[in-house]
């Protein structure tokens, strides 16, 4: 996956202009960043559920309409800002929000007796419709498409709950940095042991930044929040 966010700074005009300016990557997700922040400021119940059950966007977005707010997108006074997220980005963004603002004076948390978390995805390659039909031709062709997307989402996932429970210290110190930055490019640096060890035998790592960071704040998040419940259990027993 790749972070696509197609970002366009405009005048107030029905249509984007010849001369429109897409802009800079490194503005690019500071905004993401800024659109988290409001999100969370103005529904932190909200976004915490949907981050801790491990909700993917699109079902984000269903059961919690709340959650996209077009006036959480910034501008500047008469400029227009066009948004359209891409895959997880959405789900990027307010997680690392909510890691920012709820557990920023919260140590890293133990996670050595925290249970694996659920992260859905296909369970096997598809061969039958909805209705117990055997597939095939085009029909085949879009459910495997679907059903590789799929998988690949759920390795990102997994792969980032893995590099979370190697080193959660060097995780929030990532997430506690801005990002494209000085600050963020070293925490990185300092993450190369756990990105190595996590990552499966065979395989490179493909993800850019965003959607490292991404996966990592969604994890640290869910961790964090699983390791809260168990200690709560553990004292109540």
């Amino acid at each position: 996956m790749s972070l696509l966010l197609a970002l366009f700074a405009q005048p107030m005009m029905n249509r984007l202009p010849d001369n429109a300016q897409l802009v800079p990557p490194k503005q690019v997700r500071a905004l993401v960043a800024a659109y988290g922040d409001c999100i969370v400021n103005r529904e932190g119940a909200r976004a915490s559920t949907a981050i801790v059950a491990g909700l993917g966007s699109s079902e984000m977005l269903a059961r919690y309409p709340q959650l996209l707010q077009e006036s959480c997108v910034p501008g500047q006074l008469g400029d227009v800002v066009q948004v359209k997220f891409s895959e997880d980005q959405y789900r990027y963004a307010i997680a690392d929000a909510l890691v920012r603002r709820e557990l920023a004076a919260v140590p890293p948390p133990a996670l050595e007796d925290v249970a694996p978390l659920g992260h859905g995805g296909p369970a096997a390659p598809p061969t039958i419709d909805g209705r117990a039909r055997p597939m095939a031709g085009r029909a085949l062709d879009a459910a495997v498409r679907s059903y590789d997307k799929q998988r690949a989402a759920n390795y990102m996932w997994r792969y980032g709950e893995c590099v979370v429970r190697v080193d959660p210290a060097a995780a929030k110190a990532l997430l506690m940095t801005e990002p494209g930055s000085k600050e963020e490019n070293a925490r990185f640096s300092a993450m190369g042991t756990a990105f190595g060890t996590c990552l499966a035998e065979g395989k490179s790592l493909e993800f850019g930044k965003a959607d490292l960071r991404g996966t990592v704040a969604v994890n640290y998040y869910r961790l964090a929040h699983a390791a809260r419940t168990a200690r709560v259990a553990e004292r109540g027993s």
